[in-house]
C-alpha cells in the first residue's frame, strides 16, 4: 500500500489560486521600497505605464470596488507546487523568536540585532532568493539597536510578518499578540470593526455538540464571535 503526500495547492484552479486574490499596498510597497529579492518568487509584476511593477491593492476596500484581473500582483503559479507553503516553524521564525527574547533581556547568546539580521537572510535563503549586497543596511531595514524597545519589536515584527508567507495562521497570532505589525485600515471596514481576538466555532457545533458548545460559548462571556477573548487573552 502507498500513501500519497500531495501539495493540496496544486489542484487548485487558477480562478481559485490568483484571479481576483492581490497581494495589498502594504504588503508589496515595503517589499518594493527594501528591493526584496522574494518578489518574483511569490508575485506577478504587471505593466504599469510600460513598466513592470509590482502593485497591490488597498487594504480592506469597499465591496463596491471592483479590480480588473490581471492589473495588480497576485500568486505566482510556481507557489502551487512549492514544498514551503505549508511549514510549520522555520529557522527563521526561530531567530525572530530569539531576537524578541534577546531584546527582553534574555541570554540568546547573540544581539537582537544578530538574531534579526539572520531571521532575514534565512527567509531569504529558505526560498531560494539572494539578498542585496547591502540590504540589511538600508533605510527601513537597518536595525536600529538605540531606539526604544517598542520600536526595536516593531522592527523584529515587520520582518517576521514577511518570513510568516504561507505559514498557517502564525501572522494574525503574531498581531494579536504583540499589536505588530500596524496594519493598514482600508474604508471598507466599518468603524465598530476590531482586529480579530478569535476565530468563532465552526457551525456544526452547534448541531453535533449543543450542550458543550453553549457551556463554551457561556464561559467567554455568552457571544460566540471574533470579539470575544480567551481566558488566557484577558
Amino acid at each position: 500500500m502507498y500513501i500519497l503526500f500531495f501539495n493540496p495547492y496544486y489542484t487548485a484552479r487558477q480562478l481559485d489560486w490568483r484571479d481576483g486574490t492581490y497581494y495589498t499596498k502594504f504588503f508589496i510597497n515595503k517589499m518594493n521600497t527594501d528591493n526584496d529579492p522574494r518578489r518574483p518568487i511569490w508575485a506577478i509584476p504587471v505593466t504599469v505605464g510600460g513598466a513592470s511593477v509590482y502593485q497591490g491593492i488597498e487594504s480592506g476596500y469597499p465591496t463596491t470596488v471592483e479590480y480588473v484581473v490581471g492589473a495588480n500582483s497576485n500568486y505566482t503559479d510556481a507557489l502551487k507546487t512549492s514544498s514551503y507553503l505549508g511549514i510549520m516553524i522555520t529557522y527563521a521564525e526561530e531567530e525572530f523568536i530569539k531576537a524578541e527574547l534577546a531584546l527582553n533581556g534574555f541570554n540568546t547568546g547573540k544581539t537582537p540585532k544578530t538574531h534579526y539580521e539572520n531571521g532575514i537572510t534565512a527567509s531569504m535563503t529558505q526560498w531560494g532568493a539572494v539578498p542585496p549586497a547591502n540590504y540589511l543596511s538600508q533605510p527601513g531595514v537597518a536595525y536600529n539597536a538605540t531606539a526604544s524597545n517598542d520600536a526595536q519589536l516593531q522592527q523584529i515584527m515587520i520582518q517576521k510578518y514577511y518570513a510568516f508567507f504561507f505559514v498557517d495562521y502564525q501572522s494574525w497570532f503574531e498581531k494579536r499578540r504583540t499589536g505588530y505589525p500596524v496594519l493598514a485600515r482600508g474604508t471598507g471596514i466599518p468603524v465598530e470593526n476590531q482586529f480579530p481576538y478569535r476565530v468563532p466555532y465552526p457551525t456544526y457545533l452547534q448541531s453535533l455538540n449543543l450542550a458543550n458548545y453553549t457551556k463554551a460559548v457561556t464561559s467567554i462571556g455568552g457571544k460566540d464571535d471574533a470579539n470575544a477573548k480567551v481566558w488566557w487573552d484577558k
